[in-house]
This record gives C-alpha cells, sequence and structure tokens, in this order.
C-alpha cells in the first residue's frame, strides 16, 4: 500500500491510481528471471527521447551525449542515476560542487528526481557510465560522475 502520505496526498493518489484508471507508464527495467517490471509514471521519464536500451548502446555513444535519468541514490561521493533497462552512472561530489557550484548535494538533490547528464566516460562496472549532471536541465561534467 501507499505509506507515509499525508491524507490529501494519499487521496490524490488513489484518485490518479484508481482500479481501471488508464495511466502512462514507461518501462525502466524487465527482470524475465524474477518476473519482475519496473515502470515509471514519472513525465519527463515518459516523454523523454534520449533513452537506451542497454548498456552497449550506451557505450557506442560519444562522449557530451546527454541521457535522461534519475536519482537512486545519493551518499557522500555524489549522487547515483538510473537509466533505462538497468544501466546506471554515478556523478561525484567533486564534480557537482566544481561544474554547478553545488555545496552540499545533499540539499540540492533528493532521491527520485529527473536529471540531465552529459557523459564523460564509460566503463562496464555494473553496468555503469561516468558522465556528469545537468543541475536538472542542465549538463555537467566529472573525472567520473553519472552517465
Amino acid at each position: 500500500g501507499i505509506t507515509g502520505l499525508t491524507p490529501y496526498r494519499a487521496k490524490l493518489r488513489r484518485a490518479k491510481f484508481a482500479i481501471d484508471a488508464k495511466v502512462d507508464v514507461r518501462v525502466l527495467e524487465v527482470d524475465e528471471r524474477n518476473k519482475r517490471c519496473i515502470l515509471t509514471a514519472k513525465k519527463p521519464l515518459i516523454q523523454a527521447t534520449d533513452s537506451i536500451a542497454s548498456f552497449e548502446e550506451a557505450a557506442a555513444m560519444p562522449v557530451g551525449q546527454q541521457l535522461t535519468g534519475f536519482i537512486s541514490n545519493i551518499d557522500d561521493r555524489g549522487l547515483y542515476i538510473t537509466f533505462y533497462n538497468n544501466v546506471y552512472g554515478r556523478v561525484t561530489a567533486r564534480s557537482l560542487a566544481a561544474e554547478l557550484g553545488v555545496e552540499n548535494h545533499y540539499d540540492d538533490y533528493h532521491v527520485g528526481d529527473v536529471v540531465k547528464c552529459r557523459v564523460v566516460s564509460c566503463r562496464k562496472r555494473d553496468n555503469s557510465r561516468d558522465g556528469s549532471t545537468a543541475g536538472g536541465d542542465d549538463d555537467d561534467d566529472d573525472d567520473d560522475d553519472d552517465d
């Protein structure tokens, strides 16, 4: 069920996701082994035209290419960005500070935020790309940020 919502937000969710309601979603990941499909209803992700179908497709992209993803984790090292089909990337706290002037990424970013990122490098390590983020709609760069 839905937990941790105010009564008003819970009412909105029930109205939006009522039984038999039509909802626009986009597939983020298909896990055939566990018979699981992860979807998103976030409009920026549904409308994104810069999606990737695999890590190999992401690795073939030129440096500087922009991708849309969402923040899946935040720690002292920076932001972890999830793209489609289980491809992940990282934007370091150092690059956020140097390129965007972000002093405290914990205050400026939250898990679930949709961000545009610019690829600065790519390494096959748990399907991650290194890149940099744009402050939401802009691009940024770092030694090894997100992809």
